[in-house]
């Protein structure tokens, strides 16, 4: 049974390989929290507000 959705997050469906998939299950039994709050957390830590920013016109370029 799917949980409630907390507040100010979107319910999205992705793809990932079973490898990420197997390291997500790994940290959230760790950290012992849900696969999409340890997913939210690493998306987080990686350059996607970098690389938003400069597709948007509004920062430089990240780098590789």
């Amino acid at each position: 049974m799917p949980r409630p959705k907390r507040d100010n997050w979107e319910r999205v469906t992705i793809t990932i390989s079973t490898e990420v998939a197997q390291l997500l299950r790994l940290a959230a039994a760790a950290a012992g929290t849900e696969m999409g709050a340890e997913a939210d957390r690493a998306i987080r830590r990686s350059d996607i507000q970098t690389r938003m920013d400069w597709l948007m016109g509004k920062g430089p370029e990240p780098k590789p």
